[in-house]
């Protein structure tokens, strides 16, 4: 049991610090290249509504118009986001772009070539001071999952030890859509199944630790208390 527990605990760590990395590294980028639309995704329909086009812009110049709907990107179906977000999301400026429209008023599905462009810059500017000050909001998912697993593995037999863990291996599930569309194919089903599940599981673990630690409250008094040290 208690090799058991210490291998446990060594993926739990390896899983953790991954995704911890994944997201402060992930958070931080912004996309490099440009279409110029407003993009709804309908998971039923399997497309992606245009709901704005940007004047001047690759795909205004294209000819994609409010309404269309995309139904592949490069000859891919939008079976999924996936494909959108690989090649225009993560695409280069310069990169030329096919879609498949479905257009009201035609019969048929139509082609647009559409040329990406440079992205804005969309970051605030900062001076030497605030960048500084701002490091540990974009880094703390690491340390507290560092701090996490040094005590998880100092009392890897102890409950508490893990709700901790638990607990702070979630304190970085934000959003994942917010850095989803930058991710790599190989990682978004792992970072999103993890952002959901831990963030989900947070308020419990939370609610479990406080209760718990360091004597149980009057509300668990029926529950035994943690294992051996």
């Amino acid at each position: 049991m208690s090799r058991l527990r210490i291998l446990a605990a060594f993926v739990f760590g390896v899983v953790a610090l991954s995704y911890a990395g994944i997201w402060t590294y992930y958070t931080q980028q912004e996309a490099g290249a440009f279409l110029g639309i407003t993009p709804a995704y309908d998971g039923w329909a399997r497309n992606m509504e245009v709901t704005g086009v940007v004047p001047g812009s690759g795909a205004d110049r294209a000819g994609l118009r409010p309404g269309d709907r995309i139904t592949a990107v490069n000859g891919q179906p939008l079976v999924t986001d996936a494909p959108f977000h690989d090649n225009v999301s993560r695409g280069r400026p310069d990169d030329v772009v096919r879609f498949t429209v479905l257009r009201k008023g035609e019969s048929r599905p139509i082609e647009v070539a559409a040329t990406l462009g440079s992205a804005p810059d969309r970051s605030p500017a900062r001076t030497a001071a605030q960048r500084v000050a701002i490091l540990p909001l974009n880094w703390y998912p690491v340390p507290a999952v560092l701090l996490a697993l040094t005590v998880l593995f100092l009392r890897v037999h102890d409950r508490n030890a893990w709700m901790l863990a638990l607990l702070f291996a979630g304190l970085g599930t934000g959003p994942a859509e917010t850095m989803e569309s930058l991710l790599p194919s190989a990682l978004r089903g792992f970072v999103l199944a993890y952002s959901v599940l831990f963030s989900g599981m947070a308020p419990a673990m939370f609610y479990g630790l406080l209760a718990r630690f360091p004597v149980s409250s009057p509300s668990t008094a029926g529950f035994r208390g943690s294992g051996p040290p």
